[in-house]
């Protein structure tokens, strides 16, 4: 999912995206009242053609039609600019018309924003929250996945609002080709890394015996291996630390600035992102794991290379197969491509008492992966006695998954067909609407439960491996909960490493002088976190 602003196509497309309010398509004047429900989406990885699909839809149903007689929804605008709906819905009543935004982008950051008359910009969606699904005798807040749906309240002037309302259920991970896999072993009975070390490992396999393709592809300088590194960190401290950071408090829950910067985690996965895209002296000649365009690429480009067989391994999201799809059908190499689950980092030993190599971690994931509870587990591991406290922390880390962040609707406080737009996102939690999503996107999952399995087992066998293997990975994962969700984040400014914004950059470079090494990163931050700025950043978020 590319990350930069597309141009535009023409002078033409602009004017119909960004000229008079009110106006949908180019020069077909549309109503600005409580039955014509204006839509924007962003355009990136996940397309528009399951909005299309769910408008027609939702037209169709029968409690729609009842309330709403005169239903107008004209076709939606959209373009490629992450910040057009936060802008947009900034501009106020006076620029847009504007009911609902599809956004690919989070707006967390302007939740706190006043409109001219005091009032508040967006919507609460409590309401809708608390609704129950139409035709389903659930709420719409239950049915939403519970680690999503805990993510999604903000506070605002001390009260919790829903401004938000996830529209995909986005998964981001190492993707793998497991046709060159298999031919790298010789068939297709092998284990997939396990723990971070057995990654390095088969980088190295790789790198010494199929010279002719490198390890890992990625276009540096969107630096999608940050999410990976994120998720290394939250493994190695735990979840519940994990959001101490974002909430700014040590274990202790003292807002000390040097507890929260200094967590060891975050060292530990810089130093494994490091070991797998860095540059490194082997017998007096420098060698690397990442594809040697890296540092040039687009990211259509790399993944375009990816697919082409040049590589084995991408940092990657589920949007993959939906963005690449038309390049799929002309590439004659037909290679199969799944989802690895994220090995766990190594270095969490450090944080066991029972399970002290990387070995005996490797076991403790087989046993997480099998669905061993801890009696069994305990009864399975042959490397003496197995605690709770180390298989939980194992398991919990095994599980952790991280989530697209983002991928949000709103609907603007002043918007005129607001209770119309609400209805329209009550619809999406229905399984009408999840079974088209998912169809029209080939495999992408909502953010509600559904066992597409189970509801739909002929689809579900007519997935590509991509998603196929996500829905595995997902079914006892649980998403890292996703950084714009706190305010000190969305208000103070706090970032995941705020003097380094890409550590893909800085490992990969080929200019020696450009490069940064974990530690540096690591420090880096530490030390410019001093009290002042600390402080600062805390009284932005209203927690000093």
């Amino acid at each position: 999912m590319k990350k930069s602003k597309k141009v535009l196509s023409s002078v033409l497309a602009v004017s119909c995206l960004f000229g008079v309010a009110g106006a949908s398509g180019c020069g077909k004047k549309v109503a600005n009242d409580e039955n014509t429900l204006e839509i924007y989406i962003g355009n990136f990885g996940y397309g528009t053609q399951w909005l299309d699909k769910e408008i027609e839809l939702f037209k169709e149903q029968a409690w729609v039609k009842e309330k709403y007689p005169n239903l107008e929804i004209p076709t939606p605008s959209s373009n490629s600019d992450r910040e057009y709906s936060a802008n947009k819905i900034a501009a106020g009543s006076s620029a847009n018309t504007i009911d609902l935004f599809f956004s690919t982008t989070s707006a967390s950051g302007r939740y706190a924003t006043k409109a001219a008359n005091g009032s508040a910009l967006f919507e609460d969606l409590s309401d809708v929250y608390d609704s129950t699904v139409p035709g389903e005798e659930i709420e719409l807040k239950n049915k939403m996945l519970s680690d999503i749906y805990a993510t999604q309240s903000a506070e605002v002037d001390g009260k919790t609002v829903y401004y938000a309302m996830p529209w995909v259920n986005g998964y981001e991970g190492l993707l793998y080709n497991k046709t060159l896999m298999d031919r790298l072993y010789g068939g297709s009975d092998y284990t997939m890394p396990r723990t971070t070390d057995e990654l390095l490992a088969l980088a190295e396999k790789i790198r010494v015996e199929d010279t002719s393709r490198s390890v890992f592809v990625s276009s540096s300088k969107y630096g999608y291996w940050m999410n990976a590194t994120v998720l290394w960190w939250s493994q190695y401290e735990g979840l519940a630390n994990y959001v101490n950071y974002w909430n700014g408090v040590n274990e202790a829950n003292q807002r000390i600035a040097a507890d929260v910067i200094g967590q060891k985690g975050r060292l530990r996965a810089l130093e494994v992102t490091e070991s797998l895209l860095g540059r490194r002296n082997v017998n007096g000649t420098e060698v690397t794991y990442i594809h040697s365009d890296t540092n040039v690429m687009e990211f259509t480009q790399a993944q375009s290379k990816f697919l082409a067989g040049e590589s084995y391994i991408m940092q990657n999201g589920d949007w993959f197969e939906n963005e690449m799809r038309e390049t799929a059908a002309e590439n004659p190499n037909n290679y199969v491509l799944r989802f690895m689950r994220t090995p766990v980092i190594s270095s969490i030993t450090e944080k066991c008492k029972t399970v002290k190599t990387d070995a005996d971690l490797a076991k403790v994931v087989d046993c997480v992966d099998a669905g061993m509870d801890y009696e069994m587990a305990k009864a399975a591991y042959t490397s003496g006695e197995l605690s709770q406290a180390d298989y939980n922390k194992i398991k919990e880390a095994r599980t952790l998954m991280y989530r697209v962040v983002g991928h949000e609707a709103y609907i603007p406080s002043y918007a005129t067909a607001k209770d119309l737009a609400k209805d329209f996102l009550r619809f999406l939690s229905t399984d009408i609407a999840i079974e088209a999503f998912t169809t029209v996107t080939n495999g992408v999952s909502t953010p509600y439960s559904y066992d597409l399995q189970a509801k739909n087992a002929s689809f579900y066998q007519s997935l590509p491996e991509i998603h196929k293997s996500r829905l595995e990975i997902s079914k006892t994962g649980v998403s890292l909960p996703p950084y714009t969700s706190f305010k000190l984040h969305y208000l103070g400014g706090h970032y995941t490493f705020v003097k380094t914004a890409n550590i893909e950059s800085s490992f990969t470079s080929k200019n020696s002088k450009d490069r940064k090494t974990a530690q540096q990163i690591y420090q880096a931050d530490i030390d410019y976190y001093t009290d002042a700025v600390w402080n600062t950043m805390l009284q932005k978020a209203g927690l000093l």
